[in-house]
């Protein structure tokens, strides 16, 4: 904190703990949901999408990584990628069998929750929103996410406690 308060530095820091946490929730149950759909619904993947995720997994991990001239197989990727496709396809028909439309105010709220980690999250906010091409993500996202909801409408849900260091620990 740029002043100094004390005060001021929980609270930032308690923010930043609840965030994490809420998100952690959110990503263990869409795991949870995301596994019971594939599991309920196997499907055969095309093998060509399967090669086209494979190079877009194998260039995220390069770009990320900060290298650009690594070479890596296949094989590190294909599990993954077999896994993204098949889920793609499913949450697919699960959007249009069931009239699912991005939900732009849910989109939003997603902007603003990432915009609001920065410094100035106006700014933020202002370059998410300046391209679809930056924006698509986050509609991804929210449009899973509307998918998880409504699966989780669909199913017996059973809420298991878990303490916050066991839920930050599993989720790494």
């Amino acid at each position: 904190v740029a002043d100094g308060d004390v005060d001021r530095f929980r609270a930032d820091v308690r923010a930043n703990m609840q965030r994490e946490l809420r998100s952690r929730i959110q990503g263990r149950i869409k795991n949870q949901v995301m596994d019971a759909i594939l599991a309920a619904n196997p499907i055969p993947v095309p093998a060509t999408l399967v090669r086209q995720e494979i190079g877009a997994l194998r260039e995220q991990t390069r770009q990320n990584a900060g290298a650009t001239d690594m070479q890596l197989p296949d094989v590190l990727f294909e599990e993954s990628a077999k896994r993204r496709v098949a889920l793609g396809l499913i949450i697919a028909e699960v959007v249009k069998r069931n009239h699912i439309v991005v939900d732009r105010n849910r989109v939003r709220a997603a902007v603003e929750e990432v915009a609001a980690t920065y410094e100035d999250p106006a700014e933020v906010m202002d370059h998410c929103y300046a391209s679809k091409e930056r924006l698509a993500p986050f509609e991804t996202l929210v449009l899973e996410d509307q998918v998880v909801d409504w699966a989780l409408g669909q199913a017996r849900v059973e809420d298991e406690p878990i303490s916050f260091k066991d839920l930050t620990e599993t989720a790494r």
